[in-house]
């Protein structure tokens, strides 16, 4: 499989990574069954992911008149197939309409977690014959303990072209939400928020990457070369935001 070199970026011993996520959202053809589909995924996958569960979610579309305003809420009740892995901090999450890649911490680096979302990808590309994919979301929450009850985010995180001095300068509960188009076919949208804690009396400071695509096809050079540019919009919006204590954290040197 041809992949496009990844850039060259630090692993540190000590990430902020909470939780990052791959989200993949693809369109099945009308005689295809998605209980065949689910089982054949996971006779794929179950030597490496053998516990699954059945869960139900509330799914929420909105039905508009064209001549009207918003008229109506549907509400729907689906379910989701949730494969674990052994070690339980992996999961694949598979529905009618997406593939959720979820890998929580320790982060095993972008390499690992590449391979991991290619592999998955590839298995439902099989099965489905999928020629291509409606939306790729790519999502990295970092968490940042704070250390004290007026510590700013500026002692974490710095301005950007993303991130405003005001934001930076804040130490009270804050919320901050951008949307950026970047280019024709990717968007990143950055949420930054201050969250309590039963453990840490000071709370976390929460950074949230996401990365976003539209149609691209399912062929899976194609599928790793955009995914990889997700990855480095995602890497330059929190590698420019870090500050030299930051990365004296993510290296372990202040724990």
């Amino acid at each position: 499989m041809s992949q496009t070199p990844s850039k060259t970026r630090p692993k540190y011993a000590s990430p902020t990574i909470q939780e990052c996520l791959c989200e993949i959202t693809f369109k099945l053809d009308e005689n295809q069954s998605a209980d065949r589909v689910s089982n054949d995924f996971y006779n794929r996958v179950k030597n490496d992911y053998p516990f699954i569960e059945n869960v139900p979610i509330d799914s929420y579309t909105f039905d508009i008149n064209p001549q009207e305003e918003l008229s109506s809420l549907q509400q729907e009740r689906i379910e989701i197939k949730r494969f674990r892995h052994r070690d339980s901090k992996t999961l694949l999450q598979l529905s009618t309409e997406r593939l959720v890649i979820n890998c929580l911490p320790p982060y095993p680096g972008w390499e690992e977690f590449k391979k991991l979302i290619l592999q998955s990808f590839q298995h439902l590309s099989d099965i489905t014959g999928i020629e291509q994919v409606s939306r790729v979301n790519l999502r990295y929450i970092n968490r940042i303990e704070r250390t004290a009850d007026e510590e700013k985010l500026s002692t974490w995180l710095k301005p950007t072209q993303y991130l405003p001095q005001a934001l930076c300068d804040s130490s009270v509960a804050l919320y901050f939400h951008l949307e950026t188009l970047l280019s024709n076919e990717e968007v990143v949208a950055i949420h930054v928020m201050r969250s309590e804690s039963q453990q840490n009396p000071f709370g976390a400071f929460m950074f949230d990457i996401q990365c976003i695509s539209g149609i691209i096809s399912a062929e899976i050079t194609h599928f790793a070369e955009r995914l990889e540019s997700l990855h480095d919009k995602g890497s330059d919006v929190f590698f420019g935001a870090k500050t030299d204590r930051l990365e004296r954290l993510l290296k372990g040197e202040l724990n």
